[in-house]
């Protein structure tokens, strides 16, 4: 964006104002003076406020935010729709639709149904219907295109506006005064300021003013558009290398974590297997002594009850009939027989616990059952005591009541006598 000069604004005609009959007072302090009965704006606070927005504008645009370029008078709107396109934002340059900031869902359901529209006439979809419905689908296309094409991928409010004419685009400027967007126009002598943010003091009729200040506005946003690609480039390549970092370190930290668990395990194996050889070997040893005892006790029997001489006395040849073996095939014996008792030892000692498991069951149940026939018994005996006491107390009742009667009956005998 080259640098703007009084030069440029004097052959592009900005500081026509209207006729002096036509001024807004409120534009006093920025014109310079009368002509022919036409106000002349003063140029050098025109390049002041020009500097100021173009730097708002490319702030704005830096940060990533958009700008709704407004110009729908006949002299602006080709101008406004080129520089919009050029620089990626939105534009309002056939009539503005009232209530398009204030009551945007609506004007969101009209983009929706154009852009309905749209699709439905590239996919093919019109052949499928008659030439009466199609033509009254093209009449609302059209219709919505000629307010809605340049806003048609807005997805929310815009976050300024760029307005040609504001004495023309009012309704655009009160509805973004009260949203509270801020507001870059053009202000000629005959408009009011009061409402525009960053105002620009210039000729809103001149074609050449116009294409100067659209282009340039658009030269702005490029320029904070470039500044805002090239920092997120740097945000996103600055994220991809924290995100590779974290990534690396959290890979080593496994990697670290599992060789430190293989480690424990592999000491863990280690030590379990030294246990159960420790364990294991103590017995074993024990076992082939106690073999070997009854084996040499047996030979010496043999030879004492076979031949009356001593077995010390004889050699080791004579008394058992079998040539010693060198020290080192022995060793090698006693470990392989070693390893062969181990499993089997470990096969009887589980079979004595069933087994013994199995005899505590058994002896329980028999406790059980003996229990249960000394209860039986106990009651059997209790009945059968009982039974007796009755027996015994009932013929000493019948004595006492015989004895009774037969008193009673000797009694009356002596009274009739």
């Amino acid at each position: 964006m080259g640098a703007i000069s009084i030069k440029q604004l004097l052959e592009a005609g900005v500081h026509f104002g209207h006729q002096t009959r036509r001024w807004n007072p409120k534009m006093k302090p920025f014109i310079f003076g009368k002509r022919n009965g036409v106000h002349i704006i003063d140029l050098q606070k025109t390049l002041q406020l020009f500097k100021e927005a173009v730097d708002f504008l490319t702030q704005l645009a830096a940060q990533g935010k958009t700008v709704l370029f407004v110009g729908t008078k006949s002299q602006a709107q080709e101008t406004v729709e080129e520089e919009a396109r050029r620089c990626g934002m939105y534009w309002v340059n056939n009539r503005w639709l009232g209530g398009l900031l204030t009551n945007f869902p609506t004007i969101q359901t009209s983009i929706k149904r154009y852009r309905e529209l749209e699709s439905m006439r590239e996919n093919g979809h019109y052949e499928k219907l008659s030439k009466k419905e199609v033509a009254r689908l093209e009449r609302e296309r059209k219709k919505l295109e000629k307010n809605l094409l340049g806003i048609k991928d807005i997805e929310r409010c815009p976050d300024a506006l760029f307005v040609v004419d504001s004495r023309q685009e009012t309704i655009a400027i009160r509805e973004a005064a009260k949203l509270k967007i801020p507001i870059v126009a053009i202000v000629d002598t005959n408009s009011d300021p009061d409402l525009i943010d960053y105002l620009i003091p210039g000729n809103d009729d001149a074609l050449r003013a116009i294409k100067l200040f659209a282009g340039t506005m658009a030269d702005a946003i490029l320029a904070g558009k470039a500044v805002y690609s090239t920092r997120l480039e740097a945000e996103m390549k600055e994220a991809q290398e924290k995100a590779d970092k974290i990534a690396k370190e959290a890979a080593q930290r496994q990697a670290a974590k599992e060789a430190k668990e293989a480690a424990q395990h592999a000491a863990q194996h280690a030590a379990e297997g030294k246990e159960a050889v420790e364990t294991g070997a103590v017995p074993a040893e024990e076992q082939v002594g106690e073999e070997k005892r009854s084996e040499a006790a047996e030979i010496a029997t043999a030879g004492a009850t076979a031949v009356a001489v001593p077995v010390a006395a004889l050699p080791v040849e004579e008394s058992t009939g079998v040539k010693p073996a060198p020290a080192q095939e022995m060793k090698e014996e006693e470990k392989k027989e070693e390893k062969k008792e181990v499993p089997k030892r470990k096969t009887l000692a589980k079979k004595a616990k069933s087994e013994t498991e199995k005899s505590k069951s058994i002896q329980a149940a028999k406790e059980k059952k003996t229990k249960k026939k000394s209860e039986k018994s106990a009651s059997k005996t209790r009945k059968t005591a009982s039974a007796k006491s009755k027996s015994t107390k009932s013929p000493a009742k019948s004595k006492t009541r015989k004895e009774t009667t037969s008193k009673d009956s000797s009694a009356s005998s002596g009274s009739s006598s």
